[in-house]
């Protein structure tokens, strides 16, 4: 027979609830402990003092703490132009924009963030343009956009953010010269603001790479800083080609000239005199001119003025303006008396290059060197100058027999040929030392590969002159440190680079070779013998050079290193006896 359950009162119930609760405290105190156990439990008992853990991922976040790349819904009024936005020109664009946008709505979602503490938003990484006509079509009474839906960013500093409008813009081609120019600077300043640390141009392009994905070239970044010191009044029709092959060459020229007059600062007073002159004809027009016409600043006739005034500043004839300043680019240790004494060179007219037939299968390599000048001289390590052969010279010259003067013209006359199709002048070097087994060596491309004299090459033509590069670095000889030993640190006033980063350390190198290159660089792949043996012009010069150079090889012994030592080996002492 079962037994009824006991029926208590709430009252009742309580009672005994306490009793159990005494009697079990009781038997936990007579009942012994284990240290490991006591200390377990003063832990958890010192964690339940503090702040108790988030239960989700959430929940240690506050209302103004952001998720970044989380989707919002945002009043359109509540989002500001980002204040240092390197666009600062209305996009010639526009009215096409907006009618799409008062068609179609902004399709693609606008990027915001917000400094902490802040309750307003700002664009981020583009828009600024989008966020415009929202507020304008909002005013007009389309209530479509008095809320936009935006993707939050978190807040990482004013340098990454001027970074992100710089990719964006640069993405969509929608930024001039001048405001590239004005956002890489920003760029700077911001990051050495916030960092602490000042930036070299070699770091400026590192840091612009990893925040953004942006690569201009160190060329192109002294070609900005450039711009926005000497030329702000002019700056905003100021066109990339013109600053890259006219304005900056000749203008930092004549001041480097004027500087070894000592008259620089009153060279630079004439400039920004003439500078403003023009701003303000170009302004003038641009409020006559038709709007949805582009203003051309015409260069040339400024540029005389330029050098009118400069000459006139240093007390010479300025048809010898230009030929002084170049003598004193190509050798900065001459003295003021002899500039002087320098003549106008004549100007020669220059026969256009003919054009390159190309296989249909390889880029139009006769196309792209429509944009490139004629190959400049190089100084050579004892004095004279890298010159490409001329045509002329017999293609099938015999080598002088043994004990007779070295003679590398077939050589040399081979690699005029590949200068007629790549332009290497930049770092090919001439030689007179013994052991350099060919009469030359190459340096790495001062500017990166993708640059010759200040001109931007264009991308299927970088990729020839790197293989080529390659090619010819490591037919010279100079992956041997002893060959290397034997390189000058200075061809009249060039440094080279190559000897200055291999005394740097292997680590220094490869990193210099990243920078100059686009890649690391240690040997030569098969890829890249592989791609100019394939082209059509280049792969037969490529094998004429391998003849010559075993001709050279076979008639010369006694210039060539025994063995080989590579360029980075730990305890070398060998030396060239």
């Amino acid at each position: 027979m079962s037994k009824t359950p006991e029926l208590l009162t709430a009252s009742q119930r309580a009672a005994q609830l306490r009793i159990n609760a005494e009697l079990s405290s009781t038997s936990r105190e007579t009942r012994p402990v284990s240290s490991k156990k006591s200390n377990y439990e003063d832990i958890a008992k010192r964690s339940l003092m503090g702040t108790p853990p988030p239960l989700n991922a959430m929940g240690a976040m506050t209302p103004m703490d952001v998720v970044d790349g989380s989707i919002s819904n945002l009043a359109v009024t509540d989002i500001d132009r980002y204040e240092f936005d390197p666009r600062t020109e209305i996009n010639p664009l526009y009215d096409e924009i907006k009618a799409s946008i008062r068609a179609n709505g902004i399709l693609n979602h606008i990027s915001v963030t917000r400094r902490p503490g802040q309750l307003r938003y700002m664009v981020y990484g583009g828009g600024n343009t989008r966020l415009r006509i929202a507020k304008e079509l909002y005013e007009e009474g389309d209530q479509r956009f008095a809320r936009l839906t935006v993707i939050v960013k978190v807040w990482k500093g004013d340098a990454p953010t001027i970074a992100a409008h710089l990719a964006e813009n640069e993405q969509r081609g929608e930024i001039s010269f001048w405001e590239k120019a004005q956002g890489v600077l920003s760029f700077k300043e911001h990051f050495e603001k916030e960092s602490g640390k000042a930036l070299s141009t070699t770091e400026l392009n590192r840091e612009l790479r990893q925040a953004s994905g942006l690569n201009f070239g160190m060329s192109m970044l002294q070609n900005f800083h450039f711009a926005v010191e000497y030329l702000t009044p002019i700056g905003r029709w100021l066109q990339t080609r013109d600053v890259n092959l006219l304005l900056k060459p000749q203008i930092s020229q004549w001041l480097k000239l004027a500087d070894k007059f000592g008259q620089q600062a009153v060279a630079e007073t004439a400039l920004q005199t003439i500078l403003h002159k023009y701003a303000a004809v170009m302004s003038q027009q641009s409020v006559t001119a038709d709007q949805s016409a582009q203003q051309v600043l015409e260069v040339s006739p400024l540029l005389d003025e330029v050098n009118a005034a400069i000459a006139e500043a240093l007390g010479v004839a300025p048809e010898k303006l230009l030929a002084m300043a170049q003598a004193l680019e190509a050798n900065p240790r001459l003295e003021v008396e002899t500039l002087r004494l320098i003549e106008a060179t004549p100007t020669v007219p220059v026969d256009p290059k003919p054009l390159i037939t190309q296989a249909p299968t390889q880029p139009p390599l006769g196309r792209m060197l429509a944009s490139v000048p004629a190959p400049k001289s190089k100084p050579d390590s004892s004095g004279g100058a890298f010159l490409p052969a001329s045509p002329s010279v017999s293609q099938n010259v015999v080598l002088s027999g043994e004990g007779e003067r070295f003679d590398p013209q077939p050589i040399f006359t081979v690699l005029g040929e590949f200068q007629n199709l790549i332009d290497m002048s930049d770092v090919l070097f001439k030689s007179n030392q013994p052991h350099h087994l060919f009469g030359f060596y190459l340096d790495f491309p001062a500017q990166g590969i993708g640059y010759v004299d200040g001109v931007e090459l264009e991308p299927e033509l970088i990729i020839y002159r790197r293989a080529l590069w390659k090619i010819l670095v490591s037919l010279t000889g100079q992956l041997d440190r002893r060959f290397t030993q034997l390189i000058p640190h200075e061809a009249d006033g060039f440094t080279i680079t190559w000897r200055r980063l291999w005394e740097q350390g292997e680590e220094q190198f490869q990193a210099g070779a990243q920078e100059l290159l686009g890649e690391v660089f240690d040997s030569l792949s098969l890829q890249s013998v592989s791609l100019v043996l394939q082209h059509e012009q280049l792969g037969p010069l490529v094998t004429r050079l391998l003849t010559d150079m075993e001709r050279v090889r076979t008639r010369y012994p006694e210039r060539q290193l025994d063995g080989f030592m590579p360029l980075f080996m730990p305890d070398v002492t060998e030396e060239i006896s």
